[in-house]
């Protein structure tokens, strides 16, 4: 009887400490998503997050998800490192198809950025540094999707590269991942070489239907390593 309440109290205080998660996530996959099939989730805890997230909407009158959505639950590389290894194949982005090399982080990119107006903010009192710093942060994320989405189309009409930070920003990561693609290529194809075609050609069947049916199929992923005997 004990144990059962500690259980039960155990699940309400996971309950109560994701309910905002819960109610953003909801209300944002609910919103003009009816043709998404797919949707990919980057939380910073999103392997506690997810364990218990559809037996929360079950148990609640107000929350609910698109039926026939996927929900694909990853955690940013910024974070990811600093959780146990048992998460990094289940939860890296590295091994979800289609995402290609993505940090997942939004708010540690402005870090730099909010050093222009800490100076400003640091005298303010608590209620009036909130209202700068949200302010300054929509008028960043503003810009961000205004920008990029008119440089794009004025980069392949005009070629006119220079025109914007946001084009200029694009073009450097691209640059420099087509530079670290030439440059582990040729150690990818010289190792496949080396090695048996009959045993790669099953590590890319295992690597495709990881890849495509996600969860435990990615293990396949883990780096195995045998512990040292104790002495």
């Amino acid at each position: 009887m004990v144990l059962g309440q500690i259980l039960t109290r155990l699940a309400n205080s996971m309950t109560f400490r994701q309910m905002n998660v819960d109610y953003s996530i909801c209300n944002a996959l609910n919103y003009h998503t009816e043709d998404l099939p797919d949707c990919l989730l980057i939380y910073d805890i999103g392997c506690q997050w997810w364990i218990n997230f559809l037996l929360r909407l079950q148990r609640s009158h107000t929350l609910s998800i698109p039926e026939k959505m996927k929900l694909i639950v990853a955690v940013g590389s910024f974070h990811l490192g600093a959780h146990i290894p048992e998460c990094f194949v289940l939860f890296s982005l590295h091994f979800v198809l289609g995402v290609g090399q993505l940090d997942g982080e939004i708010l540690e990119t402005l870090w730099a950025a909010f050093n222009k107006i800490s100076p400003s903010a640091r005298s303010m009192s608590k209620a009036h540094r909130r209202e700068v710093y949200d302010d300054y942060m929509r008028d960043s994320n503003f810009k961000k999707m205004v920008g990029m989405g008119a440089c794009i189309c004025q980069f392949f009409i005009s070629q006119n590269v220079t025109s914007s930070w946001a084009v200029s920003m694009l073009l450097k990561k691209h640059k420099r991942a087509v530079a670290g693609l030439a440059e582990t290529k040729e150690a990818y194809l010289a190792l496949e070489k080396s090695l048996d075609q009959s045993q790669t050609q099953g590590w890319k069947r295992q690597e495709q239907q990881a890849m495509k049916e996600w969860g435990e199929l990615l293990r396949i992923f883990e780096v195995k390593a045998d512990k040292g005997e104790e002495l």
